[in-house]
């Protein structure tokens, strides 16, 4: 009878314990959501290798060393995928360079079906040096050696085959005038090159990890030039991606002390986000601060980082998106957020909004 007693008093030790835990439980999710914050931070990027996987682990780093909050990083192999999570919620943000917003938020390409998309900027980064590569074996050299040649193509990724267009239409070609040549993901591109399966390859960046792998090959690395001073073509060219004309000092397969500075492009590095519902204002807020308050401690862990300075931020002249509401909160509060900035974004909202509604 005491044995009984004692495993029924062990019993209700053990119910209201967990019960308790229950209860502590709860309180711990309702501060999460008090908070704004989840309790973990989910950011889709591309393939390991890339430049924006690179950077966004740098970040992930830094957010979770001012919040506490953990942050796993989550490779796609194409853009439907990346944002096929994002708008699912099963990933809180996208980094990516800025033309990888492009087709989803215009709905075109393989997002025709999806329609446009409300994309949204959390925080506005580096300029991306990016390019057409070719082996340094080959005999490839200026755009005039590519018509008829095998070039990249990444289905399910607009992204890059948009750059690649770009590229090539600031050289008077598109890419009926080469040969496509497909490949399953952005870092399987690189690898291509390095092995020789493909002779050029478009929109890369010129310091991901990837593109430093081929220089560092036997085969080398060469960027084809895109001369800066045609301006008829870099205006059309601006229509299909929104690239810029970027002057390269240093990346792989170019040495500052040994090369001549590359007439390349530049793409905006960005952090973005799904609508603003998916993401509260909150986590927008302490993902911007944390960039802009953190950036010293960071920024030489990765070649694109020292460009994320709140100046970059708030240069919108190139930026096709709006800012998340957290972001402004956080800029405003600082008094970095002006008139001009408000009228910006109400112009792009205004832009945004007509496409949705299309």
């Amino acid at each position: 009878m005491r044995m009984r007693k004692m495993l029924l008093l062990f019993a209700a030790l053990a119910l209201v314990m967990s019960l308790g835990l229950g209860v502590a439980g709860c309180a711990d999710e309702e501060q999460d959501q008090e908070d704004g914050l989840p309790s973990m931070v989910v950011i889709a990027t591309t393939g390991l290798g890339s430049s924006a996987h690179g950077w966004s682990s740098v970040l992930g780093d830094a957010f979770t060393a001012e919040t506490g909050v953990k942050v796993r990083l989550l490779p796609q192999s194409t853009d439907i995928a990346r944002y096929t999570v994002l708008k699912d919620g099963d990933a809180d943000l996208i980094c990516a360079s800025g033309v990888n917003g492009w087709a989803p938020t215009m709905g075109i390409l393989e997002f025709e079906e999806w329609g446009p998309q409300p994309i949204y900027i959390v925080w506005q980064g580096s300029v991306l040096a990016t390019g057409l590569a070719v082996r340094g074996d080959s005999d490839i050299y200026t755009g005039a050696d590519l018509p008829g040649r095998t070039i990249s193509n990444v289905p399910g990724m607009p992204s890059i085959n948009l750059g690649r267009d770009h590229h090539l239409r600031t050289l008077g070609l598109t890419a009926d005038d080469m040969v496509l040549v497909d490949f399953p993901s952005y870092p399987s591109v690189m690898e291509g090159l390095k092995l020789g399966t493909v002779e050029v390859i478009g929109a890369v960046s010129c310091t991901s990890s990837g593109m430093y792998d081929v220089a560092s090959a036997p085969c080398g690395l060469r960027w084809i030039e895109m001369p800066h001073d045609n301006e008829e073509a870099w205006t059309a060219a601006s229509k299909i991606a929104p690239y810029v004309p970027n002057v390269v000092t240093k990346a792989a397969g170019i040495d500052p002390e040994t090369d001549e500075p590359k007439e390349l492009a530049g793409i905006l590095n960005n952090t973005y986000c799904y609508g603003t519902e998916l993401v509260s204002e909150e986590l927008a807020y302490q993902w911007a601060k944390t960039i802009h308050t953190r950036l010293e401690d960071y920024q030489d862990r990765h070649p694109s980082l020292p460009g994320f300075t709140l100046e970059q931020a708030l240069s919108f002249k190139y930026s096709p998106y709006p800012y998340h509401p957290g972001t402004i909160k956080y800029f405003k509060e600082i008094g970095a957020w002006t008139d001009q900035h408000q009228e910006w974004q109400d112009r792009i909202l205004t832009e945004m909004e007509e496409r949705l509604a299309s």
